[in-house]
């Protein structure tokens, strides 16, 4: 029983190590989900403010990169730079877009693009603004670039271009706003448009080398009219975001609390195993001394037999001799 108990005991312990192990676990995951809301509701209030500052709101989530790049994919030709693209931080131009994976134009080799996830709900007929700033370098003229709005229809895809910017041997981000101006597209949705996308590209022909693309402020807006950028799309996403960490958080403060009644029951468990133990320790020590003395009146009564058994033999020989 003492082993029984001694291992149940034992069972229990590593049981309430493994749970006490699990909760610090999620005790790190509450903390590191508590940063992340707290980097969440920054950027909601970031947002606020650029939302209020704006006069027409951007239909593009995340457009600004502030999320990652959540939203966005690398594509174009084969052989392009997909997987590339990383979220850029810079105290002058703040977050962007960009890709360091240099390429270089060749016949099977000509574009490579940042497009965004389709925009479901559009109006056919209606007219809508594409702009954004860019940071492209290359080794040699001959490269450009341009934002382009992909049109989803039921006749199948539309691709309308903005202006193609040569890059030459590279330009930067603008602070006037003059760059994202140069890359303005302007245009009407198709009749039986359904759903619609921002593509950024980058083009180079055959022997130039685009060595960086960067991205950042890209707005889609509706009408003809291109205003500063904004994050209205950004702001509900990051906003859902929240909530699901909100939830995650909640989740998971309600799991530790069940382990750490779990653990406080399993060393209830131990303490009262524990006690049964001592107690049968005792009981076990009882018995042994008890043993002891019974060994001790054996041992007394073996030698008194011992002297018995001397006596009638030595009675049996005098019997014999007197025979």
């Amino acid at each position: 029983s003492i082993s029984t108990l001694q291992n149940t005991t034992s069972t229990q312990g590593g049981q309430i190590a493994s749970l006490q192990s699990t909760v610090a676990t999620q005790g790190a995951s509450i903390s590191s989900q508590g940063t992340a809301i707290s980097t969440l509701q920054t950027n909601v209030a970031t947002l606020t403010t650029t939302v209020t500052a704006s006069s027409n709101p951007n239909v593009l989530p995340n457009g600004g990169f502030e999320n990652q790049l959540q939203g966005w994919t690398g594509n174009g030709s084969t052989g392009a730079p997909t997987s590339g693209w990383f979220q850029a931080i810079n105290a002058s131009w703040g977050v962007y877009a960009a890709n360091n994976t240099a390429w270089t134009g060749s016949s099977t080799l000509l574009f490579s693009t940042l497009n965004s996830d389709l925009i479901s709900g559009v109006d056919a007929g209606a007219t809508f603004t594409l702009t954004a700033d860019a940071d492209i370098r290359a080794n040699s003229a001959g490269a450009e670039a341009w934002v382009q709005i992909v049109w989803i229809t039921d006749n199948g895809i539309v691709y309308s271009d903005g202006p193609h910017r040569s890059v030459g041997t590279g330009f930067g981000f603008d602070p006037t706003g003059a760059s994202r101006a140069a890359f303005k597209a302007t245009y009407t949705a198709p009749s039986n448009t359904t759903a619609m996308r921002a593509s950024l590209v980058v083009y180079a022909p055959t022997g130039v080398t685009v060595t960086s693309i960067c991205w950042r402020q890209v707005k889609l807006e509706r009408g003809s009219l291109a205003t500063p950028y904004s994050g209205e799309a950004t702001a509900r996403q990051v906003y859902s975001a929240y909530s699901t960490l909100n939830g995650s958080v909640a989740s998971l403060s309600s799991t530790v609390s069940t382990q750490g009644a779990n653990i406080s029951t399993l060393q209830s468990t131990t303490t009262t195993q524990g006690g049964s133990i001592a107690t049968l320790q005792t009981q076990m020590s009882t018995a042994n001394a008890n043993i002891s003395t019974n060994a001790t009146a054996i041992s007394t009564a073996n030698g008194n037999i011992s002297s018995l058994t001397t006596r009638v033999s030595s009675a049996e020989s005098a019997i014999s001799s007197n025979a």
